[in-house]
């Protein structure tokens, strides 16, 4: 039985991960052997294991593949969403900055370092970060400079700096730079204050000078590298780490849906009313996996979270998935996912042969979606036919809570006056929906106006 390679992991000399039976499991090359036992017999796995700090694994013997395997294979405990880096809040990628440095600085410890420093090796339960790339590790020598610091600071604090002095919306340019965002380009968009900061003037602009300069010498001068003691290196860590801590998300650029949940919508017995609703018509079903769409700070998200259940709670918002994963880390909720997602253009696959990095679809497989007060939006705002919004709900889940707000709404009038705000009305919303969908069951949460409708695939 022949083995499926993941295509994100084939730049990993050292092994690469892959699905068989279902399941998932990394193989391990013969040339990593050395570093795996070193890494093994330091303490440091078992360290990082007990502070959860690295994805558990345990050792397998899989029969079937044994002319497959160069020296031993390892089955990750699972991790329930795949998430990238450009669908984070600032605070995750800032959680996921830290963690990196917090286990590069116990791996020193042990005289072993990371080899790199890539986002894409840090996943997340929920609110909490974990490291996940067990093949990262490598015995530390003396004098040996820190390969991953580049990688780190184009993954890490490019971005996090970006959002600090620009504001959120910099932080997608993750997704157009997947292997991290230059530092020359970096440097050219931060601010003048921004040389007064040690962390952006070192880390940053004179990093990226220092490329520049390089990059005009001889390839036999370039290969030249200054050693660096371990002390000096962990001063490093310990600068980057202090920086980061210290870094804020610039919240002077307001974004649209920011404080959406400040905002009244609802009187007090029509929000309980909503409420218990939607907890009526997800209990109802009792879907293992819901994708909360226009989540905004993720109140319904958490209104239907439950132990046995993974929510993707998602906007297109960063300011308002960064509210969302503050309330997530406030309650240590380890089954919701606050991501940055935009239904009207959802991230595409990228990277080498568009494989490295997968649709949202091709990493979690709704059993439910959940639109609540979003369809006024795709429909008037983005001109996106009923009958397309449907289609596309169609193929995501089999089950869909979907809220109408009807065009006499107060929320509805200020909306741009385009051709879908001509049309938007219930009977082209039931024509739309009604030729993809089986209503189950209608409810009203004000009076008279807007309703909450559990809907079945046909």
């Amino acid at each position: 039985m022949a083995l499926e390679k993941n295509p994100s992991s084939f730049r990993d000399p050292s092994g690469y991960v892959f699905a068989f039976c279902g399941e998932i499991y990394r193989n391990i090359d013969r040339c990593y052997e050395e570093d795996y036992k070193y890494l093994e017999q330091s303490g440091l796995l078992q360290k990082l294991f007990d502070r959860e700090l690295l994805v558990r694994h345990e050792r397998v013997e899989l029969s079937e593949l044994h002319d497959q395997v160069n020296f031993a294979i390892i089955k990750p405990e699972k991790i329930a969403v795949i998430t990238y880096p450009y669908e984070w809040s600032f605070s995750q990628l800032k959680n996921a900055a830290l963690l990196t440095l917090e286990i590069l600085a116990l791996s020193l410890e042990h005289d072993i370092i990371l080899k790199d420093a890539s986002a894409y090796n840090v996943q997340f339960k929920g609110y909490k970060p974990v490291f996940i790339d067990t093949l990262s590790f490598t015995k530390y020598e003396e004098g040996q400079p820190w390969g991953g610091y580049k990688q780190f600071c184009e993954h890490f604090l490019a971005p996090l700096l970006l959002s600090h002095y620009r504001g959120a919306w910099y932080q997608p340019l993750l997704k157009v730079n997947v292997d991290g965002i230059p530092l020359p380009f970096t440097s050219s968009l931060l601010p003048i204050r921004s040389w007064f900061r040690s962390s952006a003037l070192f880390h940053i602009h004179l990093h990226a000078k220092s490329i520049s300069h390089y990059q005009n010498k001889s390839a036999k001068n370039s290969k030249i590298k200054n050693k660096v003691s371990k002390m000096n290196l962990l001063a490093m860590v310990n600068h980057l780490k202090n920086s980061i801590q210290n870094l804020t998300l610039n919240r002077s650029l307001k974004t649209e849906w920011q404080d959406y949940d400040r905002q009244t919508h609802y009187t007090l017995q029509e929000r309980e009313k909503k409420t218990r609703t939607v907890l009526e018509f997800v209990n109802r079903v009792n879907p293992l996996t819901i994708w909360d769409l226009g989540a905004n700070d993720g109140f319904f998200s958490r209104v239907v979270n439950a132990p046995h259940r993974i929510v993707l709670s998602m906007d297109s918002d960063p300011m308002a998935i960064e509210k969302n994963f503050s309330y997530t880390a406030q309650e240590k909720i380890t089954t919701i996912y606050p991501l940055v997602f935009d239904a009207t253009n959802p991230s595409p696959a990228l990277g080498w042969a568009n494989s490295e990095r997968s649709r949202l679809i091709d990493r979690s497989s709704p059993d439910m979606i959940m639109a609540l007060a979003v369809i006024h939006h795709l429909t008037i705002t983005h001109n996106i036919p009923f009958g397309k919004v449907a289609e596309y709900m169609q193929s995501l889940a089999k089950w869909l809570i979907i809220e109408f707000v009807p065009e006499e709404d107060d929320k509805i009038k200020p909306l741009p006056d385009t051709a879908g705000k001509k049309l938007y009305n219930r009977q082209n919303f039931n024509k739309g929906f009604l030729d993809y969908f089986d209503l189950i069951e209608e409810k009203a949460v004000t009076n008279p106006g807007r309703s909450v409708l559990l809907l079945k695939r046909k």
